[in-house]
């Protein structure tokens, strides 16, 4: 297989195309949505946040390592959707168990190599929420560009609501 890059990596869009989008539609397009996305898979919401967050995170100049992670939380930032017993994604990403399955499942629990980058996974997922940081957040310094990068999410996740433009703009 040959790649774009001279180095003969693969960039975190061909990563995207070739592996993780694929696993998405595998792990998540028979699982319908309901409210304002009724009509679309899961894989389909989550496949438009994902192709966003690519776009606007390069468009942006955030660092590749960033991205990844940025990334990760595309995946994953839906837990209360793939969870029956009606938890919150705060709540969820809290506990961890979920997350760092949903991680593996998606093939992206390698974009967050430390533990540290697992947090910022967390932090995202319930930042995207409307939700505060979480208690937690006392013991991680804040990252300056937090609250820029989860904009970026909650615009990822609003614009693939298909919403009208008065009422995204007010989200």
């Amino acid at each position: 297989m040959m790649f774009i890059t001279d180095e003969c990596q693969p960039t975190l869009e061909e990563r995207y195309f070739l592996k993780i989008r694929p696993q998405l539609y595998k792990l998540h397009a028979s699982h319908y949505q309901y409210g304002v996305r009724k009509g679309t898979s899961l894989a389909e919401h989550l496949d438009s946040v994902c192709q966003f967050l690519l776009t606007i995170t390069r468009i942006a100049g955030v660092p590749e390592e960033k991205r990844e992670i940025i990334l990760a939380v595309g995946v994953t930032h839906d837990l209360n959707k793939l969870d029956e017993s009606g938890r919150s994604d705060k709540k969820l990403a809290r506990g961890r168990a979920l997350l760092h399955e949903q991680l593996e499942l998606a093939g992206v629990s390698d974009l967050a190599k430390s533990k540290e980058d697992y947090e910022l996974v967390r932090r995202f997922i319930e930042r995207h929420t409307g939700s505060s940081a979480s208690g937690a957040r006392r013991y991680f310094s804040e990252d300056g560009d937090i609250k820029k990068w989860t904009a970026m999410l909650i615009g990822a996740d609003v614009f693939a609501l298909g919403i009208g433009e008065e009422k995204r703009l007010r989200k």
